[in-house]
């Protein structure tokens, strides 16, 4: 509980304006290609997380591809042949990375030997 007048605009830092969104994406049969999430408010994608919640099959790597509303990409990143469970990778995006209120993120799967399952967090900053 807050004190009345106890928070006011000056008060309010960038901490408060951080928050986390996450989302699923796979590289399993029928399920490689585009994964999409709304995004809920103006805000600009600081740092991506990518954590193996699956083995990635061995033959080949999985990549995964992060686009704006626009399709214009703000990174790619790589788990390797073979990533065991928990093993994960990040991104820093440096550009193409703000959005507005129910604009679409889209990250694109691609491998060519299917088999695996990710998690992914996005740390945004609210604008």
């Amino acid at each position: 509980f807050y004190k009345d007048a106890s928070v006011t605009v000056p008060k309010v830092e960038a901490t408060l304006k951080t928050d986390l969104i996450l989302m699923q994406v796979s590289w399993d049969n029928n399920r490689i290609g585009d994964h999409n999430i709304v995004i809920p408010y103006p805000c600009s994608i600081t740092q991506i997380e990518i954590y193996s919640d699956d083995l990635i099959e061995a033959s080949d790597d999985a990549d995964v591809n992060f686009k704006n509303n626009a399709g214009l990409s703000m990174g790619t990143q790589t788990l390797t042949a073979g990533t065991t469970i928990g093993s994960g990778v990040s991104l820093t995006p440096s550009s193409n990375n703000t959005f507005t209120a129910g604009q679409v993120l889209t990250a694109t799967t691609t491998k060519s030997s299917a088999g695996g399952n990710a998690k992914v967090s996005l740390t945004i900053l609210k604008s």
